[in-house]
């Protein structure tokens, strides 16, 4: 009474402080209400007496002023509404039929059945309650202009005060059970008070009938009084229609809009449609049991009840189905919005129980089979029922739709017309439903008037209903979880418990059981593309148990379509995803795509693991993916126009796709496909690899069940055999992906397991078979294309189009298709058949070629073949890719039984390796880890090793017998192609196949570098082959770099199994005693005073006139101290070399040639093979043998450095004048290529190393001068470019100042190296180089040199603390080499650049030397 207290107090004067006062006292009213329920130990309801002292303040302050409700602030308001929800969650108990019987037994007793709620006081509280919701439910509505100006003065209602009264609403409406008793055998007794229970209820305890909670409220009686009573059942309405309409508008917030779906869902369901049993589950929050109301409609009880809440329903269905479709659909939300999932899900279970109540089978019973028969009417039980059947005067015939005929209504179309997908159907051209409006539908006619559901109203429903469905199949592209499970929910139920209605309605407006429209294959969509790989692992389990649940047999009484017409369906399905992806591919609609492709993996993934589903597949091997992949599967025709739309992308690198099962080493790669997205390809290759899981899984478990479930015989394999043999390059594609998931499965050790058991015979035989299948069309295709090579009969002029392009132009002519990019301009040329399609992005290959100016302007034929050439050799590679993941699978299908085979597959595996393809690489090496395992071998290198003899006998052979034919079928070829193309076609720019004799090379060169030294014995007898065929072919450059790409390998490997001994360095061999100082001095002296080696001509004769080498065939001069000698075992002085050291030399000596070869790679392979020779004979002394191979390579060295042997580098040029453009085009090096740079340097390198005693002073005097200009052209060049390095903060140089002379006081600015740069790179090479022959001369060094080392600008610019770390050590270790030498000319230089004393034009203020310099001298 405080409450009251404080409201009646006179707030004239001060109104805001009441209106706190109110606030605060409504505020902690409902803090104590909600901490009183949640108690611990609160499990009883609040007592009626407390709800009833409450309640009383709250109803004297609705009642204190003429307006009421609208009298008060909104604040006041959404707590008056909180308080009335918290005493409704408990007032029910009141309410009870049970509680009133017991309130009031003298009026029970007085007659059975004869006590009326509206004679109860306490019901009249209730209609209160709903009257007064109601209305406020509709207060933020604009006020009407004829209204009272108090009225209209009112203050709208909040978001927050609407959903207060929601959920007061819901409170007030929402159903309560009663727990389950306990099953009694004890007789069932009247008590002589309550009703007597109806038939209905007692069928409740039919066989199969599940044990449902009893509803306590609301109860028959309630419904009937509330609906009986016209401002009740009017308020029922009103509250449906503005819920929709509040849910339903985007606007509003999402909790208000979800809180108004639980109002129309209690009104509707609860009050309504009188629609009882396990509907509504109450724990914390109000939902629907979708499920529980679909198996309610699948049983056989409660049959009039059930056709009593179709009755009351079906005016509003209309209503509610098109307001519901509005909000899931998101149509009145703005553009680039959709409604929030929560709330999606919600509509969607309300629409699922309504359809189910209106629509299920067990309630169109009798207008789908009697047309004229309406619904009979449930059996009166009272007086008041018989009265009811007399008819009412006030019912109009034109309220009810005609009972017989198949005319309809000439009414306005309703908003489920726009849903249609096809306007030219029956079902978007008839007529409207005739009713969609709530309000005006409702109260429907007392029980037991003429009924209005006959089959003209099923008739014109459920066309409304088919739209609906169908614009609801957007849906299923939600990222949302929850619409995800509600649409499972939905889409089962329907087909649970309605799918007769369903199909007898599309029989009625349409046409044709395969229709892809038909509403049995919409729902099952809906499951399949929720079961879709891409979503959440919850919603694939639900939508698979649904599906799981309609295939597995079923008591009930129905007759429901059984498991052989639901696999049917799937299989039409998969059928239809299979036919119609080539056309989506070929129009380039990517969404489509991946649409059909993740719901045929649904389709193929549910076949194959439900349990149910592969029975009933297992049962039915004509249909599902048994069919499609068999022979009577029409793969002659979607794989064939799947093989021709599908075109890979040559221009984009493969992903890489683990290899299932997990325990097989190694990925496989999946090219790209042209025109799609990256999407696209995955969900096409997954739907391939789960068809080809599904067929494994299928054909294991028939062999596992064994009987009638035997496995099929080889036919069963017939698409991917057929893909694999007639595709094409698309067809081979889809071919490696289903032998990929064949292997996952079948490949797997349980599998294998069974495979080896007796019981396993037959799938045996049958998985060999796949397997021997699948590799003898791999290694028969390398075959053929070897044969072509060697052939020149085989080849046509023109280069050979691609299969699926040729087919694609054959056929389909007509089909509109879409292409990404620029379209090609080639028909009616003479290289029409040349015309290649563009890729993902737009190609500009031809700008080069092509006059843009001219508006038809087009590359010449010569490009044109140029440009197919390169895609032909592209398209083969992926090939290539492609061959190698089906050997490998084909070996995982065959396990051990494939060794035989490896003598075959070895080769042009091995040869793929050494492919210049990144993606051929490494495709080999997956497929050789994948044979490997399956062959039981324990490593790679162990397989090789032991087919080892094989496979060098065969490149052997190839060397000798099939290069010289291969090499001349190119050569005819190319005149071939120059003939008719008017272009010179080298081989250089075909891709050889991988059984080419042009591959043989590499094929050593892998064994090699696989086995290591282990290789050596076997190769030795190779190596003979291999110079006969470099002094063969040395004018075939992609054969001259494959020879000595082995000879290059074979030496590597001899050099890394050789032991690192580092010579001592001279300058202890030749280091004078401390008594011979003077000597030394005055020879130091003697040095100094004679000429530069540019000024007495040095560089114009060999290398060993300056530095005292004797000639080719000479023995080099032993410099050896006798300390030295005399410590060397007796031995001979130059013993005769072993077998291996003869075939060294002979390799260097047949490397010398190709150092000037046009090709910069088998320049560079020729320079890294003599620096492993080096490498490999100065530590076993075979310096009289490796010194004149030397001295004969010198000359050509020096050209690799820059500038010939015959030309004099200027040492001037950096302290020459500006750096012009022209200069630095008269300094560019003779040798271009930046590789070359690096191995010339790396050979300089070995031979200052191990030969530093007879070439120490020829690199010092030829080779220094020509690093020393190398490095600062680059360095200059740099500086120079557009897009120079990453510069030093602050610091800026004009390019020019690089060779310019510094004046006094003037610095060169430094700059920081990027480590990857290619100029980073080759000054690492050139600083390793310096250093080891620094280190190995010592004080031998001419100080000329010496001092030229320690002030070059790029040297010093190494030495900079932020370098990165390798340029820094590096140079670290050069000075210290150089310190080693002269520590004082180092001194003075590193003194001068870092403070400019003694020597201040060496002062350099940007170079931060790193302070690792002070260890130098340690």
């Amino acid at each position: 009474m405080a409450l009251l207290g404080k409201v009646q107090q006179p707030g004239a004067t001060h109104p805001g402080r009441a209106q706190d006062e109110l606030v605060d006292a409504l505020r902690r009213v409902d803090v104590q209400l909600r901490e009183l329920r949640a108690a611990p130990g609160a499990g009883e309801p609040l007592p009626v007496p407390l709800i009833h002292y409450v309640f009383f303040p709250l109803s004297q302050l609705l009642r204190l002023r003429d307006d009421g409700l609208y009298a008060l602030g909104d604040r006041v308001r959404e707590l008056v509404f909180s308080v009335l929800a918290l005493l409704a969650e408990d007032w029910w108990h009141a309410w009870t039929w049970s509680a009133i019987s017991s309130a009031h037994p003298g009026t029970a007793t007085r007659a059975a059945g004869a006590l009326r709620l509206s004679d109860v006081p306490e019901w009249s509280v209730w209609e209160q309650l709903l009257l007064l919701g109601s209305m406020a439910a509709g207060a933020a509505a604009p006020a009407d202009p004829g209204a009272p100006p108090t009225r209209r003065q009112h203050t709208p209602s909040s978001d927050a005060t609407r959903l207060a009264i929601a959920r007061f609403l819901v409170a007030l409406l929402a159903p309560r059970s009663a727990p389950s008793a306990p099953s009694s055998d004890a007789p069932w007794e009247w008590d002589g008070v309550s009703d007597l229970p109806s038939l209905d209820d007692m069928e409740l305890d039919a066989p199969g009938a599940p044990t449902a909670p009893s509803q306590l409220y609301p109860a028959r009686q309630h419904r009937d009084a509330a609906l009986q009573n016209p401002p009740c059942s009017g308020a029922l309405a009103h509250m449906l229609k503005l819920a929709l309409d509040t849910s339903a508008a985007p606007e509003s917030d999402p909790a208000l809009r979800a809180a108004m779906l639980d109002v129309a869902a209690v009104a509707a369901l609860g009050w309504l449609g009188s629609v009882e049993g396990a509907v509504f589950t109450t724990d914390q929050s109000l939902r629907l049991d979708v499920d529980a109301a679909a198996t309610a409609h699948t049983l056989a009880t409660r049959e009039s009840a059930k056709q009593a809440s179709a009755t009351r329903l079906a005016p509003v269905l209309p209503g509610i189905t098109s307001a519901l479709v509005r909000l899931v659909t998101g149509r009145n939300a703005p553009p680039g919005t959709r409604p929030p999932g929560p709330l999606v899900a919600r509509a969607l279970d309300l629409l699922a129980v309504v359809l189910l109540t209106c629509t299920a089978d067990d309630v169109t019973t009798v207008q789908r089979e009697n047309p004229t028969a309406p619904v009979p009417a449930p059996a009166p039980a009272r007086l008041e029922d018989f009265a009811a059947l007399v008819p009412q005067e006030d019912v109009e015939l034109g309220d009810r739709a005609p009972e017989t005929g198949e005319s309809e209504p000439d009414t306005a179309r309703s908003d489920a017309d726009t849903l249609a997908s096809d306007p030219g159907t029956p079902l978007a051209s008839g007529p409207a439903t005739p009713a969609t409006s709530v309000a005006d539908e409702w109260p429907a006619p007392p029980a037991g008037a003429p009924a209005v559901r006959d089959r003209t109203w099923l008739r014109s429903t459920m066309r409304m209903v088919l739209l609906s469905l169908a614009a609801l199949e957007p849906l299923s592209a939600s990222p949302s979880a929850p619409v995800q499970h509600a649409l499972v929910r939905l889409a089962h139920a329907l087909l649970q418990a309605a799918p007769e209605t369903l199909a007898w309605s599309w029989d009625v407006w349409m046409d044709g059981h395969d229709d892809p429209r038909h509403p049995h294959r919409q729902m099952l969509r809906a499951l399949l593309d929720a079961a879709a790989p891409t979503q959440p692992e919850g919603v694939v389990a639900h939508a698979a148990a649904a599906v799981e649940s309609l295939l597995a047999p079923t008591a009930a009484p129905s007759a429901p379509p059984s498991a052989a017409a639901w696999l049917r369906l799937l299989d039409a399905e998969l059928a239809h995803a299979a036919d119609a992806i080539p056309a989506a591919v070929r129009q380039v609609r990517d969404e489509q795509v991946q649409v059909l492709a993740r719901r045929g993996a649904a389709a193929a993934a549910l076949l194959a693991y439900g349990a149910e589903a592969r029975r009933a597949q297992l049962a039915h091997p004509e249909l599902g993916v048994l069919r499609l992949l068999g022979p009577s599967g029409g793969v002659e025709h979607w794989g064939a126009a799947l093989a021709v739309a599908v075109a890979l992308d040559a221009s984009a690198a493969p992903a890489e796709v683990h290899v299932a099962p997990d325990d097989l080493p190694g990925m496989r790669l999946r090219p790209a496909l042209a025109r799609l997205e990256s999407g696209s390809g995955t969900a096409l290759g997954t739907f391939l690899g789960t068809c080809g899981e599904a067929l494994g899984s299928l054909v294991s478990s028939a062999a596992a069940i064994g009987g009638a479930a035997a496995p099929p015989s080889k036919a069963v394999f017939h698409a991917p055999l057929f893909l694999l043999q007639e595709g094409g390059g698309g067809g081979l594609w889809a071919a490696d992906e289903l032998l990929a998931g064949v292997q996952a499965v079948l490949g797997a050790a349980d599998a294998q397991a069974l495979l080896e058991r007796r019981d396993g015979r037959t799938l045996r035989r049958l998985v060999h078979a796949l397997g021997r299948s699948a590799a003898g069309a791999v290694l028969d295709r390398w075959e053929q294309e070897r044969e072509r090579e060697a052939d020149a009969d085989l080849w046509d002029a023109a280069p050979a189009e691609p299969a699926e392009q040729a087919v694609q132009r054959a056929g389909d002519a007509d089909e509109t298709q879409m292409v990404r990019g620029l379209a090609s301009d080639d028909a009616g040329s003479d290289d029409a058949a040349l015309a290649m399609r563009m890729g993902s992005a737009v190609n500009l290959e031809f700008v080069e070629h092509a006059n843009l100016g001219t508006p038809r302007g087009r590359a010449p034929s010569g490009a044109a073949v140029a440009r197919a050439a390169r895609r032909a050799a592209a398209l083969q590679e992926l090939g290539d890719v492609q061959r190698l993941s089906v050997l490998a699978s084909a070996a995982c299908l065959l396990g051990t039984s494939f060794r035989p085979l490896l003598l075959q597959a070895l080769y042009p595996t091995l040869s793929a390796l050494g492919s210049p393809s990144a993606a051929v690489q490494d495709a080999a090496r997956f497929a050789l880890a994948r044979i490997a395992h399956a062959c039981a071998y324990p490593s790679v290198q162990s397989c090789v090793l032991h087919h080892a003899d094989y496979v060098l006998g065969a490149a052997s052979h190839r060397l000798l017998a099939g290069l010289s034919a291969e090499l001349v079928a190119g050569i005819e070829r190319g005149q071939m192609t120059q003939a008719v193309h008017a272009v010179r076609r080298g081989s250089d720019n075909e891709a050889p196949a991988l059984l080419s004799a042009r591959t043989a090379p590499w094929v050593l060169v892998q064994v090699i570098r696989m086995l290591g030294a282990a290789a050596l014995p076997l190769v030795e007898d190779a190596v003979d082959e291999v110079l006969e065929a470099l002094d063969r072919f040395h004018g075939y450059p992609d054969v001259c770099a494959g020879l000595l790409a082995v000879l290059a390998q074979l030496l590597s490997t001899l050099a890394a199994e050789q032991e690192a001994t580092v010579p001592e360095p001279l300058v202890q061999k030749t280091a004078a005693p401390p008594e011979d100082a003077v000597a030394a001095f005055r020879t130091w002296a003697k040095q100094r005073a004679e000429p530069e080696p540019e000024e007495r001509g040095a560089d114009d004769g060999p290398p060993g006139a300056a530095a005292g080498l004797p000639g080719a065939d000479a023995r080099p001069p032993d410099t050896e101290p006798p300390s030295a000698a005399a410590d060397r075992p007796s031995s001979p002085v130059n013993p005769p070399p072993t077998h291996t050291q003869t075939v060294v030399v002979s390799i260097l000596r047949r490397c010398i040639p190709f150092l000037s070869h046009a090709s910069a790679y088998v320049r560079a392979c020729a320079l890294e093979t003599l620096a492993d020779g080096v490498r490999v004979l100065a530590p076993q002394q075979r310096d009289a043998d490796l010194y004149p191979v030397l001295h004969q390579a010198w000359p050509i060295l020096l050209a690799r450095l820059g500038v010939g042997a015959t030309s004099r580098p200027s040492t001037r040029f950096r302290h020459g004048a500006l750096a012009t453009e022209a200069k630095l085009r008269e300094a560019v090096p003779s040798e271009q290529d930046a590789n070359v740079w690096m191995h010339a340097a790396a050979l300089v390198a070995a031979i200052g190393t191990y030969a530093a005693d007879a070439f120490g002073r020829p690199i010092i005097q030829q080779a220094w001068p020509r690093l020393a200009r190398l490095l600062l052209v680059l360095d200059a060049s740099r500086a120079g470019a557009r897009a120079p390095e990453r510069a030093l903060p602050a610091l800026g140089a004009r390019p020019e100042s690089v060779l310019a002379p510094r004046p006094a006081g003037g610095a060169r600015q430094p700059r920081v190296l990027e480590e990857h740069a290619t100029y980073t790179q080759v000054l690492l090479h050139v600083l390793r180089a310096l250093h080891a022959t620094i280190a190995q001369l010592g004080e031998q060094v001419e100080s000329s040199a010496l001092w030229d080392m320690c002030t070059h600008p790029v040297l010093l610019n190494a030495l900079d603390a932020r370098q990165p770390a390798r340029v820094r050590d590096a140079a670290l270790g050069l000075f210290r080499s150089l310190a080693r030498s002269d520590a004082n000319a180092v001194w003075l230089v590193l003194r001068g650049v870092s403070c400019g004393a003694p020597l201040p034009f060496l002062r350099q203020p940007g170079l931060q030397l790193s302070t690792a310099l002070g260890t130098i001298w340690a």
